[in-house]
């Protein structure tokens, strides 16, 4: 049989049309991963009342499910770099819809929590898997450019997750918020199987299942500060709007009044601003470079942070001097969080699984630890949620400050 030979232009065509389905895909991981812990955030008080339970304990799901999903990635990230990025997207996308189909039955809160750590180690493996097929297909700032489309589908699970939910949670029940996260895995599997491109270069060597030298891998990224030290402030930039998720749903409901359908257009509003940093990001990255836009993130949360602690001495708390300022936080966060990833995981492209689930797995564990520490937080007044978010931006200001002050 003969091979026909394709021209260059053809070459190219089929080369960029392979690279726009690998960051699409991505981009519908990081949407399904994100969404499962968004969407359910508006009915927070209706399902403490159908578990019987305290704040406390529907608040700890979130826990649950960000250790799962960060725990799991170490996993996923080394069987991606044996078995292909594809084959391991499939498996990941099979335990999501089994526990978020599990989740839609269950009554009991002991094994609601247990199947949103099974969703969670789900959920991680999109995130990771994705995450290293991009770094696989792109490099220097079209990576950047690649993972500010990722910022983009974040948004949207941000802001359109929450905002459906409440319509599910106001016209259905949110049980109906996990049936449309199976169907969107679903979706999402059948897609990957047919069209997702390997893109684990056959010409590196097939990594190692053998636990020790995966385990080795591992302890090697993490003894490199050009790995650790982005690494660690990309995950406390992200657990700002962690500890920000964790305490609205009560403090916004509860304690201003709320409805579900208001806290999803508060949602969408936040999605708006994370959305602008991540345009912004996108847009100006080639030209100004990565460790400046960092730094214009920076300058963003404080300044939006010192008008927050201006409102705490005037004794005011309002939905809107607390939404407005925490969206610019949020920008600001954008801003930071892509290009943080992108410090980290430039300097590793043979061994980008494991870079990538390790970069996941501590963002998330770090969330995870910051979530239960704020679920135990009151929510009586705004002060808790001030102080939290101004902790967390200057630790990440003081790891970052080095590798962003040239």
């Amino acid at each position: 049989m003969s091979n026909i030979a394709l021209c260059p232009n053809e070459k190219i065509s089929i080369e960029r049309l392979s690279h726009f389905i690998v960051n699409l895909i991505g981009c519908w991981m990081i949407l399904l991963g994100q969404g499962s812990l968004f969407i359910y955030l508006p009915s927070f008080l209706l399902m403490q009342h159908d578990f019987n339970t305290t704040h406390h304990g529907i608040a700890l799901s979130i826990t649950y499910y960000m250790f799962g999903y960060g725990a799991s990635m170490l996993l996923w990230g080394a069987l991606s770099e044996s078995l292909g990025r594809k084959k391991v997207l499939l498996i990941g996308l099979i335990v999501l819809v089994a526990s978020s189909i599990g989740i839609a039955f269950t009554h009991s809160l002991e094994a609601f929590l247990l199947l949103r750590l099974l969703q969670g180690i789900g959920g991680g493996c999109g995130t990771t898997v994705s995450r290293a097929a991009i770094r696989d297909v792109f490099e220097g700032s079209a990576l950047a450019k690649a993972i500010s489309y990722t910022a983009i589908a974040f948004v949207a699970a941000l802001g359109i997750a929450p905002f459906l939910g409440s319509l599910i949670q106001t016209y259905l029940n949110w049980r109906y918020q996990f049936w449309l996260l199976a169907l969107l895995g679903i979706f999402a599997a059948i897609t990957i199987l047919f069209y997702f491109p390997e893109t684990k270069s056959t010409a590196v060597k097939q990594a190692s299942l053998h636990p020790i030298k995966i385990i080795k891998q591992y302890l090697k990224l993490l003894s490199l500060r050009d790995f650790i030290v982005p690494t660690l402030g990309g995950g406390l930039i992200y657990g700002i709007i962690i500890a920000y998720n964790t305490i609205n749903p009560y403090l916004f409901e509860k304690t201003l009044g709320i409805s579900p359908i208001e806290y999803g257009h508060i949602a969408l509003f936040n999605a708006l601003a994370y959305l602008v940093g991540a345009l912004i990001t996108n847009r100006l990255v080639t030209h100004f470079g990565i460790k400046k836009i960092i730094r214009i993130g920076f300058f963003t949360i404080f300044s939006a942070i010192w008008v927050l602690w201006v409102f705490q001495l005037l004794s005011t708390i309002n939905i809107f001097l607390i939404v407005l300022p925490m969206s610019v936080i949020i920008a600001g966060q954008a801003m930071i969080f892509g290009n943080a990833m992108s410090l980290t995981l430039h300097s590793f492209k043979e061994v980008a699984g494991y870079a990538a689930a390790l970069f996941g797995c501590l963002q998330q564990v770090i969330c995870s630890g910051l979530a239960f520490a704020v679920s135990f937080a009151p929510y009586k007044s705004d002060f808790p949620l001030v102080m939290i978010i101004t902790i967390i931006a200057l630790s990440a200001f003081l790891l970052l400050f080095k590798k962003i002050r040239h």
